[in-house]
């Protein structure tokens, strides 16, 4: 696998675009005015920032599966390895390398 797939790509802006569009087909008499706001608007405002936080976190979906599955795998080396790298404190850190001699 060459490259991470991403799930979905809409950002803040494509979701407010999209409420504004459908606002109309839905409720001809209120408009969806991100520069003069009421509080329907301000709704919409919140939705459109919540969504995007859910669809950003549900596109990291597949990469962080794939680091669940690498990392079920490892071994006690691997997995010294990996804490070293990320610059974690590693408790026993000696225990753990008189284990794997």
């Amino acid at each position: 696998m060459d490259k991470i797939p991403m799930i979905h790509n809409l950002g803040k802006e494509d979701l407010i675009r999209s409420i504004k569009e459908l606002s109309v087909s839905y409720t001809p008499h209120w408009r969806f005015d991100p520069d003069n706001p009421d509080i329907g608007t301000a709704l919409g405002m919140i939705f459109a920032d919540m969504q995007a936080d859910t669809l950003r976190r549900y596109s990291e979906l597949p990469l962080n599966c794939l680091l669940y599955t690498l990392r079920a795998h490892e071994t006690v080396l691997d997995l010294v390895c990996r804490l070293l790298l990320e610059k974690k404190k590693v408790p026993n850190i000696t225990l753990i390398v008189s284990v794997l001699k």
